[in-house]
């Protein structure tokens, strides 16, 4: 596998990893009561939406253009997969 499949590939691992933690916080706000600090969860589904946002179109780029930033594209998998599996575990906390 060369390192544009690989940036690909990774790329498209982070857009799922973001758009996992979003659904996850909207899950977490519609399960709360009205007054009990819903907002806070609406704040953290929208600045994970924009950082998923940003990983489409890294990825649009790279696919319409070919250029690419692999130790990027490697660091943003990681990291949309620890977010995700941090929001999971927040997410599916008793509170």
């Amino acid at each position: 596998m060369n390192p544009h499949q690989t940036a690909l590939i990774a790329l498209t691992i982070a857009l799922l990893g973001q758009l996992t933690a979003t659904r996850l916080l909207v899950e977490r706000f519609f399960r709360k009561p009205p007054d009990a600090g819903r907002g806070k969860w609406l704040t953290l589904a929208g600045g994970t939406l924009l950082l998923a946002l940003q990983h489409a179109y890294a990825l649009e780029f790279l696919l319409d253009t070919g250029i690419y930033d692999f130790r990027q594209a490697i660091l943003s998998a990681l990291a949309g997969l620890l977010l995700a599996f941090g929001c999971f575990r927040v997410c599916r906390s008793p509170s």
